[in-house]
C-alpha cells in the first residue's frame, strides 16, 4: 500500500508559525486605511508582505512533501537551518534598529551580514551587490515613491 503525502511534523509546525505571524500583521493593520485612488494606504505594504508569506508558507508546504525531515546542521540541497535561523535573528535586529539607525544604514549592514557571512561571498561581489541594493532601494523609496524612510544616523549630516 503506498503512504499518503505526509509533512513532516517540524516542517508543519513551522508552517503554522508563519502562518500565525501573517495573520496578526492582518489583524493589526485592520484598523489602517486601505489604498485610496491615486495613493497607496498604510495597510498596503504589511498586506502585501503577508499574502506573499502565506504563499511561501505554501511553497515550502509542497516541496517538504519530498524530504522527510529538516536537518539541523546541514542540509545536501542547498542550506541549513542555522542560515534561516540567523537571517531570521538579523531580520529582527533590522527592525529594532530601523528608527534609531536609520534606514540606509540598516539596509547596507544587513545586505554586507546576510552576504557575506551568511552566504559566503567574497568581499568584491559582497560590497558591490550591497551597496548597489541598499543604495538604490532608498533610492526607489524616498525619490519615485516618495516615502519618508527614517535617517537615524544621516541626520548628523544634514
Amino acid at each position: 500500500m503506498k503512504r499518503a503525502v505526509v509533512i513532516h511534523r517540524g516542517q508543519l509546525l513551522v508552517g503554522f508559525f508563519w502562518m500565525a505571524i501573517a495573520i496578526l500583521v492582518f489583524y493589526g493593520i485592520k484598523s489602517l486605511p486601505a489604498a485610496e485612488p491615486g495613493r497607496l494606504g498604510p495597510a498596503t505594504f504589511p498586506k502585501i508582505l503577508s499574502y506573499g508569506l502565506i504563499g511561501l508558507v505554501a511553497l515550502y508546504w509542497f516541496q517538504s512533501r519530498k524530504v522527510s525531515s529538516i536537518p539541523v546542521v546541514k542540509a545536501e540541497v542547498g542550506g541549513n537551518v542555522l542560515k534561516s535561523v540567523s537571517l531570521t535573528a538579523i531580520a529582527v535586529a533590522s527592525v529594532l534598529l530601523w528608527e534609531p539607525a536609520g534606514a540606509l544604514p540598516v539596509l547596507i549592514t544587513l545586505s554586507i551580514v546576510e552576504l557575506k557571512w551568511i552566504e559566503g561571498f567574497r568581499w568584491l561581489r559582497v560590497l558591490g551587490v550591497g551597496l548597489t541594493l541598499s543604495i538604490g532601494m532608498w533610492v526607489v523609496f524616498t525619490q519615485l515613491l516618495g516615502v519618508n524612510l527614517p535617517l537615524g544616523l544621516l541626520i548628523l549630516l544634514y
